[in-house]
C-alpha cells in the first residue's frame, strides 16, 4: 500500500462519511472530450449540434449504501443548497447515522460560500477538509 493510500485509510473514518455532489447528464451526447474507440477502428467524434439540454442532479450516498438524489433547476445558489441540506441531508444523517457522521463535498463556489459554511457550522455538521485543486475522489463523480 502506498503512503497516500495508507494515510487515507488510517486517518479518517470513511465508514461514517456521507458523499455528495452535483452531476450534469447531457441529453444530446457527451459533454467532455473522452472517446472510446476499438483498436483499428475509424475515429469519428460527434459534434453536439442540437443543444438538447441536460439534467442536473444533486446526489448523496450514505455509508450503508442508501442513495438520495434531487433534480436541480437552473444554477444552484447558496440559499437553494442550504434548503437542500436542511430538507434532505440533516434529517437523513440524524436518522441513519445518529448524527455521528462527516459530510464530504467539493470546493465549488456554492459549497464554499460563507452562507453555506455558516449553515453547516450552525447545524453542527462536520465536513471533510478537502484541499483546493485536489483530485476529486468523491464517489458520486463515477455515477
Amino acid at each position: 500500500m502506498n503512503i497516500i493510500a495508507a494515510w487515507l485509510s488510517n486517518n479518517h473514518p470513511w465508514e461514517k462519511t456521507v458523499f455528495s455532489d452535483e452531476k450534469r447528464f447531457s441529453l444530446d451526447g457527451p459533454n467532455n472530450l473522452m472517446t472510446y474507440v476499438k483498436r483499428n477502428s475509424k475515429y469519428i467524434r460527434q459534434k453536439r449540434q442540437c443543444r438538447g439540454g441536460g439534467l442536473m442532479l444533486w446526489l448523496m450516498t450514505l455509508p450503508n449504501g442508501l442513495l438520495s438524489f434531487h433534480s436541480i433547476t437552473g444554477a444552484l445558489r447558496s440559499y437553494q443548497y442550504i434548503e437542500l441540506l436542511s430538507r434532505y441531508v440533516v434529517p437523513s444523517m440524524k436518522i441513519n447515522l445518529k448524527g455521528n457522521f462527516y459530510f464530504q463535498q467539493d470546493n465549488c463556489s456554492v459549497h464554499a460560500s460563507r452562507l453555506v459554511q455558516q449553515y453547516l457550522k450552525d447545524a453542527n455538521i462536520q465536513t471533510v477538509r478537502w484541499p483546493s485543486k485536489s483530485p476529486d475522489l468523491n464517489i458520486v463523480e463515477d455515477v
